[in-house]
């Protein structure tokens, strides 16, 4: 009886601290997810920072004194199952990859990984999840240059 007490411990022990790697790495993700969210929030609020036009599609990017920038989409259906939008900073006809988003109904706000400059303009496709190293697809949305 002890010995199947001491295994009945040993299974809840593990399942217990399986759940608490889950538990912390889903509070990982949160805290990352509100960074870019308070991150956006300061490009957006930062009354120096510039309104650039979408040559293709329907919103603005905002782009802060530093590079930073954050695309304001309108009307962006979310992305398909199996897909997500990914964004690219294109500079000297270039795409590299500024990040990832899904997509949603309305008003998205995405904001950039890495820094824009004079020239360059920002794009996003829609690719498979996790993203790719160039893109693959149609653009559906340009900046006209910064």
């Amino acid at each position: 009886a002890l010995g199947a007490v001491a295994a009945v411990a040993a299974v809840v022990a593990l399942a217990v601290g399986l759940w608490a790697t889950q538990v912390s790495g889903d509070l990982d993700e949160a805290r990352l997810a509100l960074e870019r969210e308070r991150a956006a929030a300061a490009i957006l609020a930062d009354t120096s920072a510039r309104s650039v036009s979408l040559s293709e599609g329907s919103g603005r990017l905002v782009v802060d004194g530093e590079g930073q920038a954050v695309l304001v989409l309108d009307d962006l259906d979310p992305a398909p199952a199996g897909k997500t939008y990914q964004m690219w900073i294109v500079r000297n006809a270039e795409p590299v990859s500024a990040g990832l988003f899904e997509g949603r109904d309305g008003v998205d706000i995405a904001g950039l990984e890495g820094t824009v400059s004079s020239g360059d303009a920002v794009a996003v496709t829609v690719e498979k999840d996790g993203g790719v190293g160039a893109p693959t697809s149609p653009l559906v949305v340009v900046s006209a240059p910064i």
